[in-house]
C-alpha cells in the first residue's frame, strides 16, 4: 500500500468516525482537491486531525493502526577504531521544524523520530543497534602511501569520511607516509553547521586532509564563491584530475541528488580531458 494511499483510507476512517457534520463535511474536503496540499504538504498527522477535530471517536486500537510502520534508520559510524577502539560516534542531523501543518500561531514543532530519540539520550542509557559492515569499496585504500582519496559530502554524509580523516591523522601520527588526500564539503553558513570544522583545520595542518568548503546559504547572498558542493568540485578541478591521473579513488555521501550532481561533474571532467587529451594528440601529430 502506497503512503498517499494509507493516508486517505485513514481520512475516510475519520470521516466515518466523526458524528458532528460541520467537522464531517471539513474532513470531507480534505479527502478532495485540498489532500496534496493540507494532507501530503503541510505533513498533517492523524493526531493533528484528531486534536482539530475533538468531535471524531476513534477507537485506540484503530489509532494505532492508522501509524505508519517506523523503518530502519542506518547511520555510519563517524571515528576511527584507531583513534578509540573502545569507542565509535555517529553523527546525527536533529530535525525540530514549525510544524506546517499548525495554526497561525501556533508554536508546535515538526520532530525527527530517531534524532529526536537519540538527541535525549543521557549517559548510561542503553539503545540495541545491529552493525553491518559498509559495501567493500566503500573502505580507505590500505596503501595509504600510494593512492590518494577525493571524499565529497554535503550535511551529515561527512560522518564516515570523519572517520577516514581520523584514520588518516593517527596513521600520520604514527609517522605512516600519506598520499594527498581531498575532503569536499557542502554545506550551507560557515558559522552554523560546518560539522566538525575545527577538527578539519587540525587534521589539514597535519597533513592528514585538505578540506574544500561550498555554503549554499552564504555564497547566495554574496559570497562570491562556490554555492554547492559539486560547483566546488569543478572549481577544484584541475587538482581533482592530477589526483584521478595518480589513480586516486574518489568516495561520495550525502543525499541522492548530490551524487548525480557529482556523477555529472565526474562525466564533464572526464569528457574535458578526453578532449584536452585529443588536443594534444594532434598538435604533436602536426
Amino acid at each position: 500500500m502506497t503512503h498517499l494511499l494509507r493516508q486517505l483510507q485513514n481520512l475516510k476512517k475519520l470521516i466515518a468516525a466523526t458524528p458532528d457534520e460541520t467537522s464531517r463535511k471539513h474532513l470531507e474536503a480534505l479527502s478532495g482537491n485540498a489532500f496534496n496540499v493540507e494532507i501530503t504538504t503541510k505533513r498533517t498527522t492523524v493526531l493533528d486531525q484528531l486534536e482539530t477535530y475533538s468531535s471524531t471517536f476513534l477507537p485506540f486500537a484503530d489509532y494505532v493502526s492508522m501509524l505508519p510502520q517506523l523503518r530502519v534508520r542506518q547511520y555510519s559510524i563517524s571515528s576511527s577504531s584507531l583513534a578509540n577502539p573502545t569507542i565509535c560516534t555517529f553523527t546525527v542531523g536533529v530535525l525540530d521544524l514549525p510544524a506546517l501543518s499548525a495554526p497561525e500561531g501556533n508554536d508546535k514543532r515538526f520532530l525527527g523520530v530517531a534524532p529526536t530519540f537519540l538527541s535525549n539520550l543521557q549517559p548510561g542509557d542503553h539503545v540495541h543497534v545491529n552493525v553491518k559492515p559498509s559495501h567493500p569499496s566503500f573502505h580507505l585504500p590500505t596503501d595509504f602511501g600510494n593512492v590518494s582519496v577525493s571524499m565529497v559530502v554535503a550535511g551529515t554524509g561527512v560522518a564516515p569520511f570523519r572517520g577516514f580523516v581520523q584514520e588518516r591523522a593517527r596513521l600520520w601520527e604514527a609517522g605512516q607516509d600519506l598520499s594527498p588526500a581531498v575532503l569536499f564539503v557542502g554545506c550551507r553558513h560557515p558559522e552554523q553547521d560546518a560539522l566538525y570544522a575545527a577538527e578539519s583545520k587540525d587534521w589539514g595542518e597535519k597533513g592528514a586532509v585538505k578540506v574544500r568548503y561550498a555554503f549554499s546559504q552564504y555564497e547566495r547572498n554574496g559570497g562570491g564563491g562556490c554555492q554547492y558542493v559539486q560547483d566546488r568540485f569543478w572549481k577544484e578541478k584541475g587538482e581533482v584530475k592530477d589526483l584521478v591521473r595518480k589513480g586516486a579513488k574518489i568516495f561520495v555521501c550525502g543525499h541522492g541528488r548530490v551524487a548525480e550532481a557529482v556523477k555529472q561533474k565526474c562525466l564533464d571532467l572526464w569528457l574535458e580531458t578526453r578532449k584536452e587529451e585529443g588536443r594534444q594528440r594532434s598538435g604533436g601529430e602536426g
